[in-house]
């Protein structure tokens, strides 16, 4: 989810206009665990830029964005090894901009103590 003042801060980047998206939210949650009614808290945040080439390279097709996500959860601040980490990288082509688009992405996971996971997707979106 975008929230408003990310989109200021794009609007007002100097990168804007050089074909560069910036994206960004955190949340925090406190909440009992049901297990044993102790009280626990959580915390999760992204980070994620889009680079669209054809803003600096003529040839390259403006439907064609390059994105990369950094994304972390922490289910138990009171655990240090349960830190869950992503590393994205995708190519995006826009028909109809986010309304209809493919995806291709990459992702490497990570949890301390398990192995880490790398997933490959292509996802075609499409929104009426």
């Amino acid at each position: 989810m975008v929230n408003s003042k990310s989109i200021r801060e794009y609007r007002n980047s100097p990168l804007n206009g050089m074909g560069y998206l910036f994206r960004k939210n955190s949340i925090l949650r406190k909440s009992p665990i049901t297990t044993t009614q102790t009280r626990t808290t959580s915390f999760g945040a992204y980070a994620q830029v889009g680079y669209f080439p054809h803003a600096v390279i003529d040839m390259v097709p403006k439907e064609l964005e390059f994105a990369y996500r950094y994304a972390f959860v922490d289910p138990n601040d009171a655990l240090r090894s349960d830190v869950l980490r992503e590393h994205t990288v995708a190519a995006n082509w826009f028909f109809a901009m986010h309304r209809n688009k493919l995806t291709l992405d990459y992702s490497h996971l990570t949890q301390p103590g398990f192995t880490p996971e790398d997933r490959v997707r292509l996802q075609w979106d499409v929104s009426f």
